[in-house]
């Protein structure tokens, strides 16, 4: 996404990302240590503005749902409400939802929701008949108007 951004009309699909890469470190970081160092469970609070801090110091910070308002090709954004590796709250679909509410018809416009399977690898899982569909039909979508920018 945040490549896209840079290039204009360029078509993206960004499937099952996060919304910044702080996300990222703050949920699997605070993972790890709860798991590692349970002693430091009372300051798990802190983490996430640590985790920003330390991703902006590093010239780190990636804001993929910034990049997604630049994109001007044809946008689609897949996600998976039961994700384990990149959680509904952090995600790049729910943090435009929550910045486009009153065009949340647009965004499913533009959006592939992953069926939650029982017992199944949400994230790393193969796409289900229906879900190859809807993502071929965007790969229509998007190569179709390249071929039209292309021509004019």
């Amino acid at each position: 996404t945040i490549v896209a951004a840079e290039h204009p009309k360029v078509s993206v699909c960004s499937s099952r990302s996060f919304s910044r890469l702080s996300s990222v470190v703050a949920v699997h970081g605070k993972l790890m240590l709860e798991t590692l160092l349970p002693f430091l469970f009372p300051l798990r609070a802190l983490f996430h503005p640590i985790a920003a801090l330390l991703c902006m110091l590093s010239g780190w910070e990636l804001n993929a749902a910034r990049a997604w308002d630049a994109v001007s090709g044809v946008r689609c954004c897949e996600f998976c409400a039961t994700d384990h590796i990149v959680p509904l709250s952090v995600s790049l679909y729910n943090a435009v939802r929550e910045r486009e509410q009153a065009s949340e018809e647009k965004l499913l416009q533009e959006s592939i929701q992953i069926a939650s399977l029982l017992r199944s690898d949400n994230h790393n899982r193969p796409y289900r008949d229906e879900e190859a569909n809807q993502h071929i039909k965007f790969c229509r979508q998007a190569f179709s108007s390249s071929a039209l920018d292309q021509r004019a």
